[in-house]
């Protein structure tokens, strides 16, 4: 068991070495390779952004009063007393003498950046998070003979290191530079990426292994031919463009610094292609889908078939940027709102005019709008609270003030099942095709001899017995 786990540390250790070596060097850097398995990590599409108001009591109805939003205290802010925010009425000016429902306040906060008038400017620093990253965080002068080393066994077919290190070094490297991972963090990523690898391309051995000891001898020259014609004409192109090389020589050299070489991508073709044929011809990809099926999948997953609320609405905009304090982009705001209300001008006219909105020579208009799918929480409250044809109060978003009118509005709904049952259709037998794939390649794994370096020295292979150690 010592010399097991000696001789596995000895092997990982190296192939540190090597990934490191290869992710370090120019042209892994530049050159992308095939990955299997790679997985991006989901990102989320919509960034909190800060200084939102909280959303008002209410916000439907007929505004009568000023809208006294509440905003959030700024620390570095001097903070003004309660006569700035709520003077005596007495002493507050009057602007008009008649009722408007949107009052030109005087006492709005004047709009400062973060450092009160200065420009924020990125803080000067030669620390660590300032510092250029580095893709080799594992030394160099790897050792090349280390490619030629097993790192799993399949039956017969043997997977060497270099059938890994293409794959992850070109992961390792993006992940790195794109900030997914720290260099901290890359020991646990290496392993993962590998034993990721590794697991591919063992159920590609198991397939083709199986391919070889059934197809009649002279027809295997006769496909590697085929698959070479097809290689080619669809990849050795797009090889020479990644690369940016124009002879095969430089490019089989481009190929080897990143751990891989032009061989070795002919033959990852070759049996990649032999596997996916003979996938098809051992398991049906057309199962039967029933009409129960269909209902009951639908009926499971409701969720998918949900149609959230939807409102199409107009807007009238004042930006922040624009005025030089707050209290100036609300008058102006206030003054717009007020002509739409007292019928001086419709709600396009006065957008076309006025509005600083991103569709105001479209006299404000905006398309259909999801329900939780805009930035501002009270802007979204609004845009699905307010009774349809009826402007709302002056709210504050980020960058501005806003007065949103729905025109239109859908209510939450589902997708009938008659519009849907084609999709679930597609869905179900996929997952049927896919269970299906799993069961015969696992079946394949009860069959042949499958041994990993996770698993320990090759020479327990044969205690391991005719099933094999799985891939853990």
């Amino acid at each position: 068991m010592a010399k097991s786990l000696s001789i596995r540390r000895a092997v990982l250790g190296a192939l540190a070495l090597f990934v490191a070596g290869a992710i370090g060097s120019p042209a892994a850097a530049q050159f992308s390779l095939p990955a299997f398995g790679d997985r991006a990590e989901p990102v989320d599409p919509f960034q909190s952004r800060p200084g939102l108001a909280p959303p008002p009591e209410s916000v439907g109805g007929t505004p009568t009063q000023p809208l006294r939003t509440e905003r959030a205290i700024d620390p570095r802010q001097p903070q003004p007393s309660r006569s700035q925010y709520a003077p005596n009425v007495a002493q507050a000016p009057r602007v008009a003498q008649r009722d408007v429902p949107y009052e030109r306040r005087d006492d709005a906060p004047s709009y400062r950046t973060a450092n009160n008038g200065a420009p924020n400017q990125p803080a000067a620093s030669n620390g660590p998070a300032n510092r250029p990253r580095s893709d080799n965080p594992f030394g160099e002068n790897p050792d090349p003979l280390l490619a030629a080393q097993p790192i799993a066994r399949v039956g017969p077919e043997v997977i060497l290191v270099a059938d890994v290190l293409g794959p992850v070094n070109q992961q390792l490297a993006s992940r790195l530079r794109d900030g997914i991972i720290k260099p901290h963090e890359v020991d646990r990523e290496r392993e993962k990426l590998i034993r990721l690898a590794i697991n591919n391309l063992i159920d590609q051995k198991l397939v083709v292994t199986v391919a070889r000891r059934e197809l009649p001898p002279e027809a295997i020259p006769k496909i590697e031919k085929s698959m070479n014609e097809q290689f080619d004409k669809s990849q050795l192109k797009n090889l020479f463009e990644q690369a940016k090389v124009s002879t095969t020589h430089e490019l089989d050299e481009m190929l080897k610094q990143s751990g891989s070489s032009l061989a070795r991508q002919r033959k990852m073709y070759f049996e990649r292609s032999i596997m996916q044929e003979w996938i098809r011809r051992e398991v049906n990809f057309e199962p039967e889908v029933t009409h129960d099926d269909m209902l009951a999948y639908y009926r499971d997953h409701a969720d998918e078939f949900a149609i959230k609320a939807q409102a199409r609405w107009e807007e009238l905009m004042v930006r922040f940027e624009e005025f030089p304090t707050k209290a100036d982009a609300w008058r102006a705001l206030a003054d717009m709102g007020n002509r739409v209300w007292a019928r001086e001008a419709s709600f396009a006219q006065v957008a076309k005019e006025q509005s600083q909105g991103a569709t105001a020579s479209n006299g404000g208009a905006r398309d259909w709008t999801t329900r939780g799918s805009h930035a501002s929480a009270e802007m979204d409250q609004a845009l699905f609270t307010l009774p349809v044809g009826q402007m709302s109060k002056i709210i504050e978003g980020p960058t501005g003030f806003h007065i949103v009118r729905v025109v239109e509005r859908k209510e939450d709904s589902k997708r009938p099942f008659v519009e849907a049952q084609v999709d679930i259709r597609e869905t179900i037998k996929k997952q049927k095709t896919d269970r299906a794939i799993k069961e015969y390649l696992l079946k394949l794994r009860a069959n042949i001899p499958v041994w990993t370096i996770f698993d320990g020295p090759p020479q327990e292979l044969a205690e391991a017995g005719a099933a094999g150690t799985p891939i853990r």
